[in-house]
């Protein structure tokens, strides 16, 4: 304090000796020279005061007065680093967990959106079918049967469609009679006998589709519907175990 004091004093003194000596000089100058043009002079420099430095190439400077008052200063100073850095950590940690929020809230849409998505194209599915509504969609979709009348079950004779009696087609038609007329004694057909009946019914209708433009369309469709049926036929059991088969197959009204 005494020392602030001092320099306070030193620094006003040293002004007022100065000012004085200044005023002296012009008062002189003014009483023994005769007057000249003015001349630009530099105003003196405003002393600014530093309570504890000086001046240097970069302009004013200070520092502690003391040794205790240096180490206080650098004290507050860490004092007030750690509490800006603790400052600083816990808004960092708070941005990291708003962070981890955000992206918790974000991954939640996200699989409440795609669990939306899939109910949704579940809706869109039509119904799976039950077994029993399969089997009667492929019941529906085979041929039907030749009626005892187009053939006998017992005797395997066959009553042809008026298009195909002609005589383009008495070879291949020879050749289906005496397939049908072995299951009807047998009971069934054996792999080589059902081939040999299997292929003259695809050769037939073959033939039959060759001439598709040279018959009527009243007579083409019977005729190949009635080839259709004869190849189903082939595939089940001749004679009663035939009957007794479609019996129990058929579904009850």
């Amino acid at each position: 304090m005494k020392r602030l004091l001092l320099s306070l004093v030193s620094v006003s003194l040293g002004m007022l000796v100065s000012t004085a000596a200044q005023a002296e000089t012009l008062s002189s100058a003014n009483s023994t020279s005769t007057p000249a043009a003015p001349s630009a002079v530099m105003p003196p420099a405003t002393p600014v005061f530093v309570p504890y430095g000086g001046w240097d190439e970069f302009g004013p400077y200070s520092h502690s007065s003391s040794l205790q008052e240096g180490y206080l200063n650098g004290l507050a100073s860490v004092i007030q680093a750690r509490a800006m850095y603790g400052v600083a950590a816990s808004q960092a940690a708070a941005n990291l967990s708003l962070a981890r929020l955000r992206n918790i809230e974000a991954a939640t849409a996200f699989y409440q959106l795609r669990k939306a998505n899939r109910e949704y194209q579940v809706s869109l599915r039509p119904p799976k079918w039950t077994e029993e509504e399969l089997a009667r969609l492929a019941r529906s979709r085979l041929p039907p049967r030749p009626s005892a009348a187009e053939l006998n079950p017992d005797t395997g004779r066959i009553t042809w469609p008026t298009l195909l009696s002609g005589p383009k087609f008495a070879p291949l038609r020879a050749q289906v009679e005496r397939g049908f007329a072995e299951r009807a004694a047998k009971g069934y057909l054996g792999p080589a006998s059902y081939s040999r009946l299997h292929d003259s019914l695809q050769q037939l209708r073959e033939l039959l589709a060759q001439h598709i433009r040279d018959y009527p369309e009243a007579l083409f469709v019977p005729a190949d519907h009635f080839l259709r049926s004869l190849t189903y036929e082939a595939t089940l059991p001749g004679g009663s175990l035939a009957t007794q088969i479609t019996t129990a197959s058929s579904p009850r009204q």
